[in-house]
């Protein structure tokens, strides 16, 4: 049986006992059978929701957090591109792609921001697990059904204004692609812009425990499923709102531009 829907797009309290996410130790949460995620590289241990919290804690102490409220200002030809990233592009990636296109229709931001995903281990043409289909069309009335895994090439990093990563792991072979790479030299004001440049979503989430979380690749139990697109429906959220301010500003200039050009031919 489908978790219930959540038409706040935020995960009910019920969700979040469901898989465990309330729970402080793993033994415990492992007798209930708590699985909640594979491994990030698809053949290591079983990740619990207890691990999860101790991944997130760790992030956060790390460096891993919030960003600032910074207006977002839109580049010279006025289209902002962003690429999501995961280890496959066929999970979490293309989830928070899918979510993002649909909040900027909505909006009618389609003119100024543009949305893809890529993964840094890819199999090129495969297409997302049926279950990650499913609960797209059940929550969100999305079809990702049709997409293409496409993989991450360098000339990616320089291409886009923002990379926003799905964990903390997407986000170091990002920046290893270019800064770790013997034949691209980067001076070290490039290698600060670029670490800018190349966030992690749960960045720009707006529930303060959701700010250190982590949307790796991999297989999710059903109700794991539907807590991480209701979560990932926050940081799309959070990051839109930073968006709009530099969209708006366009809008507007374009407006008092036409209105100009108006009144000068009148």
């Amino acid at each position: 049986m489908m978790t219930s829907f959540v038409p706040s797009g935020l995960p009910s309290a019920r969700e979040w006992r469901r898989v465990g996410l309330c729970q402080v130790s793993r033994a415990s949460y492992r007798r209930r059978g708590g699985v909640v995620a594979r491994a990030d590289d698809g053949s290591g241990p079983e990740i619990t929701a207890g691990d999860a919290l101790r991944a997130w804690e760790t992030a956060q102490k790390s460096g891993q957090t919030p960003l600032e409220d910074k207006e977002v200002s839109l580049p010279d030809d006025k289209v902002f591109r962003i690429l999501f990233v995961c280890r496959d592009n066929l999970t979490t990636s293309v989830v928070a792609e899918a979510i993002l296109k649909d909040l900027i229709e909505r909006r009618q931001y389609s003119k100024y921001i543009e949305v893809e995903s890529a993964g840094y281990q890819v199999i090129p043409g495969g297409n997302p697990p049926e279950e990650f289909v499913n609960a797209m069309k059940f929550r969100r009335k999305l079809d990702i059904g049709i997409h293409q895994a496409r993989k991450l090439v360098p000339t990616d990093v320089d291409k886009y204004q923002l990379i926003i990563c799905m964990d903390t792991k997407s986000r170091n072979n990002v920046l290893y692609m270019k800064i770790g790479n013997p034949g691209i030299k980067m001076s070290e004001e490039k290698e600060k812009e670029l670490e800018m440049k190349v966030k992690v979503l749960s960045q720009y989430c707006t529930i303060d425990k959701l700010r250190t979380a982590q949307f790796p690749s991999g297989e999710y139990r059903q109700a794991a499923l539907g807590v991480m697109i209701s979560s990932v429906v926050d940081g799309c959220n959070g990051l839109i709102s930073k968006l709009s301010r530099g969209v708006d500003n366009v809008r507007r200039s374009e407006q008092n531009d036409g209105s100009a050009t108006s009144q000068g031919s009148s």
